[in-house]
């Protein structure tokens, strides 16, 4: 066995000496924590002496990115072919100078394996524009009409809210108006507000507007007149609830005035005290006391200090007809009077509720009156709102994540999960079953610009983009060289244990068997980073939030934590995509977040549209839910394929807790999902959020075999050609965890894990 080796650089090519150290000079390669090979690397320096030294130390002085190429040849026997078993580059970025070595060692450094894998690991966490056209090295990258797709988003209806509680007892004196004694024709009138809207919540939306200043209202209602209406003076601001008559979401010179249908619950509790006085004798009549709540709906008059009433809701407190004696009549009553119901208001239109108090009598008389509106009285009003849909161009992840491949590396991404027919780089046959996902910035979705008109591209890593949609699908990456061609492999995990054999050992010795721990997943933490939350809207129905799932094993504790940086949350896409309709350059809370939505291909229409579900909704406020296919719960489902890779008697994991509305029941219409192109459910089965993953079948053993045994280039070559193979040892079948070749030795160090027995 000889070995001869080489430096080139450019067009030159030079055979040097046996580097110093070159005995020790191992190679490596190893299966990441994404599950894929990574490139091969150098266990140890490397020294250089005499005209390859001068190479090294020139170009380190001239440029630490100068490529200057190692080659190792190896010839098995005199006269047999010279075989390349090492081609790497030198790493000057660990480059080291000796002034005097006794073994005339000038400088060393690293080797790691050249080309586009050390490239791309090496800016494996560089952030990157998406629409840049060209790569980090200069070269023109292509356009991908699949990177600025128009996607039509439909209208998700939200529920506002606003609730007003009553947190003390109010109570309001009256004494008659100067002027307003009671007259034969005249029904003297008392008005009050009934001040529950001075502890309100009122939304950032702009749709309700309630009253924070306690009032009354002094009016009389003329019998004399033809249209017997109620003519109310109003010395403060009275409504409990306003619909504006501005559409927010549109642009503001084009607003359209809205009607609004709001759904209302009243209730309130009082106390009413009164004393009358006659100030004569009464003839034939006596006083007649008609008391009550009033509910209405007001419009604005030309004259704006007047009010029309449209009495919604009355309810008498009292006997319409009830007659008090000569003299004297203190009385109390004590009532309670609840609204429920649906209210239509046209644009300007107000809601009030009063305490109305008539007395009809033929003779003047005095009165006073309280009126005690008690603690925990309340209006509750909701409104469910909807937007018109709006379209946005989006860029499919399969394309996302070459283009970002290629702008690090030159290399494309190629996938069997997130490809599909009509993909523009490397497409796949058939639709992957995450194809249909796209993503789109918050800039994008709610056309928002800088002050100079640019709009912010998604910017991203490939690290961040990987670990985001890594959370979603349980998913690796990991080069792979086909028809010589080399791609980054982006699939589910699985992908990356193949079930060829391309290495079998018999009679490896010491072997050594450990638990590997880390690998022992009990606990499973799911979900996203970012949702709404209740103080930027009344979002009780969101799950796409974060979960946690355990096995409940009590001798191993690992938690397993996959949550998505992207954004899933349909009311988070609503609220940005509502913000489209009145673009500003303010700042947005979602502007430099990614969210992803799935989609799916219409046959009928042949064009992409968002999936949506509505089956199954009774329990969530909303009628519409995007992102369904990618739920908390459904991409726990794929991320268990790796939780049980022990020996338990626990089959399931169980929820353990949540936010958000972890009891959200929500299926799959899989009749019409079967009329299209989907994305994959994970299940079809209708179920809550927070009901336990079941076991299936483990792929792996989470343990580590080691041991020594002798290889050949053949050998090497052949787990270099599939390093995604199995190597069966002494007839136990095992995946490469790592393999150290030492070829002037004639060895290996082996770390593999086993294969589990897939029993249930």
């Amino acid at each position: 066995m000889k070995f001869r080796y080489f430096l080139e650089q450019g067009e030159m090519q030079i055979e040097i000496r046996e580097p110093i150290g070159f005995d020790d000079f191992k190679l490596q390669i190893e299966r990441t924590d994404h599950h894929g090979i990574s490139a091969a690397v150098s266990v140890s320096k490397i020294g250089f002496t005499d005209t390859a030294a001068d190479i090294v130390q020139t170009a380190y002085d001239t440029d630490i990115d100068t490529e200057i190429i190692f080659r190792v040849q190896m010839q098995e026997s005199d006269g047999g072919e010279w075989a390349n078993i090492y081609v790497g580059k030198l790493d000057l970025g660990t480059y080291e100078s000796l002034i005097s070595g006794d073994d005339g060692c000038r400088v060393s450094c690293s080797v790691g394996e050249a080309g586009a894998k050390t490239i791309f690991n090496n800016r494996y966490e560089t952030s990157v524009a998406l629409d840049r056209m060209t790569s980090l090295d200069g070269d023109t990258l292509p356009e991908y009409e699949n990177l600025k797709k128009d996607i039509v988003f439909p209208a998700k209806p939200l529920l506002f809210k606003d609730y007003s509680i009553l947190t003390d007892d109010i109570a309001q004196d009256s004494m008659p108006q100067e002027g307003m004694e009671g007259q034969n024709d005249m029904a003297q009138e008392l008005m009050y507000t009934v001040p529950i809207g001075s502890n309100s919540i009122i939304d950032e939306f702009g749709l309700f507007k309630a009253d924070a200043t306690p009032s009354y209202i002094v009016g009389h209602r003329d019998n004399t007149g033809d249209d017997n209406s109620l003519r109310m003076q109003l010395p403060g601001d009275i409504e409990v609830f306003q619909n504006t008559g501005e559409n927010k979401y549109n642009d503001t010179e084009n607003a359209v005035a809205k009607e609004i249908t709001v759904n209302v619950d009243i209730k309130v509790t009082a106390d009413w005290h009164h004393s009358l006085f006659p100030s004569g004798s009464l003839t034939s009549a006596n006083p007649i006391l008609e008391m009550g709540l009033e509910f209405s709906k007001i419009g604005v008059r030309e004259d704006s200090s007047t009010y029309v009433s449209a009495t919604i809701a009355w309810d008498y407190l009292a006997s319409p007809t009830e007659q008090y004696p000569n003299g004297v009549d203190p009385s109390d009553k004590e009532f309670e009077i609840e609204f429920h119901g649906p209210v239509t208001l046209s644009a300007n239109e107000k809601l009030g509720l009063f305490f109305y108090i008539s007395i009809d009598v033929n003779n003047s008389i005095i009165y006073m009156q309280n009126l005690t509106v008690k603690m925990g009285s309340y209006i509750n009003i909701t409104l469910l709102d909807v937007i018109e849909p709006s379209t946005h161009k989006m860029a499919f992840v399969h394309e996302t994540m070459s283009r970002l491949a290629e702008i690090i590396s030159g290399l494309t991404v190629k996938s069997d999960w997130y490809g599909k027919w009509d993909s523009e780089v490397n497409p796949y046959s058939v639709y992957g079953g995450g194809s249909m996902k796209a993503l789109i910035n918050g800039w994008a979705l709610r056309n928002g610009k800088l002050e100079s008109g640019y709009q912010p591209p998604i910017t991203l890593t490939f690290k961040d983009a990987f670990n985001a949609l890594n959370a979603i699908d349980n998913i690796g990456w990991g080069f792979s060289e086909e028809n010589g061609i080399l791609f980054v492999r982006l699939e589910r995990w699985q992908w990356f244990y193949k079930d060829d054999v391309i290495l079998t050992i018999n009679g490896a010795n010491d072997k050594k068997r450990v638990i590997d721990q880390d690998k022992v997943l009990t606990r499973l933490k799911i979900g996203y980073d970012k949702f709404v939350d209740s103080e930027m809207l009344n979002s009780v129905d969101t799950f796409f939030t974060e979960m946690e799932f355990t096995e409940g094993l009590q001798t191993i504790d690992k938690l397993n934590e996959k949550i998505s940086k992207f954004v899933a949350d349909d009311y988070a896409i609503e609220l940005t995509r509502r913000k489209s309709f009145s673009p500003d350059t303010s700042n947005w809370d979602y502007d430099d977040d990614v969210f992803v939505v799935v989609l799916y291909y219409d046959i009928t229409s042949s064009s992409y549209l968002i999936e949506t579900e509505t089956k199954d909704r009774a329990n969530l406020i909303s009628s519409l839910v995007l992102n369904g296919k990618i739920s908390p719960r459904r991409n726990a489902i794929r991320q268990a394929e790796e939780m049980f890779e022990v020996n338990s008697v626990k089959y399931n994991l169980q929820f353990s807790s949540g936010k958000g509305n972890t009891d959200a029941i929500f299926g799959f219409d899989a009749a019409a999902a079967n009329e299209r192109k989907h994305e994959d459910s994970a299940n079809y089965e209708t179920h809550k959020e927070s009901d336990a993953v079941a076991k299936i079948n483990p792929l792996l053993k989470p343990e580590t075999l080691s041991f020594e045994y002798p290889i050949t280039l053949d050998d090497y070559n052949a787990i270099m050609t599939n390093p995604y193979g199995k190597i069966v040892v002494d007839g136990e079948e095992c995946y490469i965890k790592k393999v150290t070749a030492n070829f002037i030795q004639g060895t290996a160090d082996f770390e593999l894990i086993p294969v589990a027995s897939q029993t249930s």
